[in-house]
Parts: structure tokens; sequence; C-alpha cells
């Protein structure tokens, strides 16, 4: 679709994921020094060339134990390095980056559990941080009221009073004087173009839609979407066209920690949760889009949005545009939403308090739909 209305725009990506859908790189932690000094760890600076040497363990506090007669042994260090695998294995090499024996690991792991631990956690909700950003794009939605001014109205220019040398020299005076009529004429010529951009803002189509395509590139995205839009009614009303990723698009594996056996346990998301997550992500770039209209325009009353995907007809086998979902928003209804709380939205839910035409079951499979027209 995208070719009902006259104005197209591409929005870039703006958020770089570090982490694929498919599975994670192998990721380097520091590396980690044991002996009987306790645990250190070498921390490098990428790109830098800079590292150093941190202590995280000390030396154990056990009780004393009566000597046994054994011949004496140093301990010695070694630096070890750990890296995840795209499994969620975890393997630990020493600096010539050959794997550890096992009873080299298992001190590793007795002396740095939390450690481990912890650096694990980070690897999963990095992980996992694609399809968290693809749920939470509404969360950055602009209020309608307040938070965007679209032409800052100039400030009055501050003055300058007379000093003592001004009231008692007359040049002085005059010169105070011509500097206070250019700043006031300066700040009246401000002004006067200030209420035409004002005027043409609320009344001319042409700007408003160049105000909405400059909003809309600004916005940080993580995948390259296209919006198709136009202004009618004199500006009271926009109309939008989305075309929507497809579900395929979305993350298909999940990250979780597994500290019984100190590595990341990857699984498949489940079909039903794939769907669900696909209804909230697209919903979810509605609901910006459509909060972006009312914050950068003052006199629109009105929104129609409709999101397009593309799907294979299952009679003809041909791919093809079907529209999922269509809404019609009035800026009073809008106004009703909890801005400083978009958090505890749901955010497909919140779709229904609107004209709606959507069809999806209870476990997320959608139909395609008639979209409003104007």
């Amino acid at each position: 679709m995208g070719f009902r209305f006259r104005k197209s725009i591409k929005i870039a990506p703006g958020v770089r994921m570090n982490i694929g859908k498919r599975g994670a790189s192998s990721i380097s932690a520091g590396g980690f020094n044991f002996g009987k000094r306790g645990v250190h760890r070498n921390i490098g600076i990428p790109g830098t060339g800079i590292s150093y040497r941190a202590k995280v363990v000390g030396r154990s506090k056990a009780k004393s134990r009566p000597a046994k007669s054994r011949p004496s042994k140093t301990t010695k260090q070694i630096s070890v390095t750990m890296k995840l695998l795209d499994d969620g294995s975890v393997i630990f090499t020493d600096k010539r980056g050959k794997p550890l024996p096992n009873n080299a690991i298992r001190e590793t792991k007795k002396q740095n559990r939390e450690i481990i631990e912890r650096w694990l956690q980070e690897q999963s909700e990095r992980y996992n941080a694609e399809v968290e950003a693809l749920l939470n794009i509404h969360l950055t939605t602009p209020a309608p009221k307040g938070e965007v001014i679209v032409n800052p109205k100039p400030e009055p220019p501050k003055l300058q009073k007379h000093g003592l040398t001004s009231k008692l020299i007359d040049r002085y005076r005059q010169k105070v004087d011509r500097r206070n009529i250019l700043a006031q004429q300066e700040y009246e010529e401000a002004l006067c173009n200030w209420e035409k951009a004002e005027n043409a803002l609320k009344t001319d189509t042409e700007v408003m839609s160049t105000v909405l395509s400059g909003a809309f590139a600004s916005i940080e995205w993580p995948r390259e979407t296209l919006i198709s839009f136009d202004t009618v009614d004199e500006g009271r009303k926009v109309l939008l066209d989305i075309d929507l990723p497809e579900i395929e698009d979305m993350p298909s594996q999940q990250a979780r920690v597994n500290k019984r056996q100190l590595s990341l346990t990857i699984k498949d998301r489940s079909q039903k949760q794939r769907r669900l997550e696909y209804l909230t992500h697209i919903h979810a770039i509605g609901f910006r889009f459509v909060g972006d209209v009312f914050a950068h325009l003052s006199t629109v009353s009105q929104v129609i949005l409709s999101g397009y995907s593309q799907r294979v007809n299952k009679k003809t086998g041909h791919i093809e545009d079907e529209y999922l979902y269509s809404v019609r928003v009035t800026r009073e209804a809008w106004e009703h939403i909890n801005f400083d709380n978009l958090g505890a939205l749901n955010i497909v839910e919140c779709f229904e308090q609107f004209d709606l035409r959507r069809k999806v079951t209870q476990t997320g499979i959608i139909s395609p739909i008639e979209p409003f027209e104007e």
C-alpha cells in the first residue's frame, strides 16, 4: 500500500542493537588471576590499549588447621578469559586462548561465582534487549501538550538602563537609546515572523506536512519503516499509513541465567508468545506516530492511522499488502491518556478506547481488515 496518500517518508534506524535476533556473538570478559594473595581481574578498555588490574576476592579466612606434612606447593597465577557461545555455554581459556583444564575451571567458578553470575545477567539482558526495545517504542511518545514546541516565541529584549554616565553625558545617553531602539525593532521583526509562522503552522497544510516529516525523521527507531501521510480538512485531520514489520522479524529466542550451570539457557519463544509480542510491537508503533502528530500540530483534531503488512495470499500464492488494524483517534480522547505513566499501559487494549477496526484472537492471531477511508 502506501500510495493512498501523497507524502511518504522512510525512517532510518536510529537505535543500534548489539544482539542478533537468532543469537549472541561471542563476548569476552575481563581476565582473572588466581593465586595465594587472592583473585584479581584484568580489565581492558576496548580500542584504547588501556587496562588495569583490580582485586576482587581476598585471601580466604577459613579456620586454621593443623599443618600436614606434605611437600610445599607454589600456587601459580593464571589469566582467565570467559567467552559466551551462541548456545549460551561459557568457555574459560588462558591468555593464549587454550581451554582451561577442568580443575582450573572448577576453581574459577568456586572463587568467582558471584562475579560470573553478574556477568551472565548482563549478557542475558543484552541478548533480550532487542525484543524489549521493540515492545517499548511507545514509552518515548511526547504528550499532546507542552512537551514539543515547534515554533518558540521570541523573548522580549532586555533593554539597557541608563547609568550615571549616560544620565550626565548626552552622547552616552543617546548611545544607550539607540541600542534599545535597535533591540526593540529586532524583537518586533522576530515577533512578526513568529506570528506568520504560527499562522502557517495552523492553516498551511504544506507547512504542516513539512513539520510532520521532520518530526518523524527525528525519531530514534530500531528498524527502517515507511510512512505515508496526508494533511486534509484544512489541517484538522491527518491520515497515516504505516508499513508494519512482519512477524518473522520478531526475535525467536530468549535467554535467562542458569545459575546452577553458570551459563545462559537459550530457548525458543513459543508461537503464541511471538504472536502476542508482535501484536504489542505493531500497536506501539502506531501509538508513537499518533502521539507525534498531536504533539507537533496543535490544530489537528483527528488522526486516522492504518497499519498494513505483506502476507502470502493463500488463494494465489502472491505476496500482497493486508491491513491489520485501522484506528480513528480524536485529540479529546488522546488527551485522556496519562503520559506520565505510559509504562502501565496495555498498548493493545489502549486502542480499544478509540474507533477501531481490528480482528484479533486472544492468542494473538490477527486477520486482515478494511481500513478507514478519509
